[in-house]
């Protein structure tokens, strides 16, 4: 699924016409006020991709490692995971990995997460740092695909 955020929750029309595909720049507009500036930048998309691995509602054994797979590699996307347990226990985020279609979770990372119903969470994005007012502000493209799992 993909679903588009803006800060309007009552206006998403203006996110029309808005693709993933790595070469579409989005527009970021920001009027300023209240000692944040004026800001108008964009950043190019991330590139969609699909989770391979593990499936969607599949059993992962937090005892041994997790093998995570995506498609639609490319060096100019950013990737971080994410792992949360349902019932509970301290979550997993990794920091920026490669984008190689690939990442571990190792099983030291799962021990202290409850069994049970989890999502896992594949983020690629792209982010630019833009400095205006004296300040530096990111702006940021991101997919989020999610993978319902559970843990034993």
């Amino acid at each position: 699924m993909t679903y588009y955020n803006s800060f309007s929750q009552t206006s998403p029309a203006s996110l029309s016409n808005v693709s993933f595909n790595g070469t579409q720049t989005h527009s970021w507009t920001v009027a300023g006020g209240n000692g944040v500036p004026a800001i108008n930048d964009g950043i190019v998309s991330p590139n969609t991709f699909t989770i391979t691995a593990p499936a969607a509602n599949a059993t992962v054994t937090k005892s041994n490692d997790m093998n995570i797979t995506w498609t639609n590699t490319t060096t100019n996307d950013s990737v971080m995971i994410v792992l949360v347990s349902l019932a509970g226990g301290n979550p997993y985020i990794s920091s920026i990995v490669s984008n190689n279609g690939s990442f571990t979770v190792p099983a030291a990372s799962m021990s202290a997460m409850s069994a049970g119903d989890a999502m896992l969470q594949v983020v690629k994005f792209r982010y630019k740092i833009v400095a205006s007012g004296g300040k530096n502000y990111a702006i940021i493209s991101e997919i989020v695909k999610t993978a319902n799992i559970k843990l034993q």
